[in-house]
């Protein structure tokens, strides 16, 4: 598996192809798993820079958006738990992130975001 930081800064296709693969096999996983697995993430972050982090967001937002209410509903809480477990300073910077892909994707991925957060 690719790292989260060579995965941001693939072109929009592969991206999509690449996160597309491992959050549908995150998403059986237990909770205590998809935590840590995203607070990984999280904090491996920390070395991208702005824009391919908000890019890769809005990618991510796009494939969850796919989800079914349960499994939408469920990541969605999983992710802000892992985002209120890091360092305050990848939490600001990640809620920062998450705000501006949501204004940025598109307006159907946006309500369906939104309807659970």
């Amino acid at each position: 598996m690719k790292s989260i930081v060579e995965i941001s800064e693939m072109n929009p296709e592969d991206m999509e192809k690449e996160m597309k693969e491992i959050l549908y096999s995150i998403k059986d996983h237990s909770e205590n798993d998809i935590i840590d697995t995203l607070k990984g993430f999280l904090i491996e972050m920390r070395k991208v820079n702005d824009e391919n982090y908000l890019k890769l967001c809005i990618t991510n937002m796009s494939i969850i958006s796919k989800f079914n209410d349960d499994d939408l509903k469920n990541f969605i809480m999983l992710r802000l738990k892992a985002n209120s477990e890091v360092p305050d300073f990848i939490q600001k910077r990640d809620l920062d992130i998450i705000k501006k892909a949501l204004e940025k994707a598109p307006e159907d991925v946006r309500n369906r975001i939104s309807k659970f957060m």
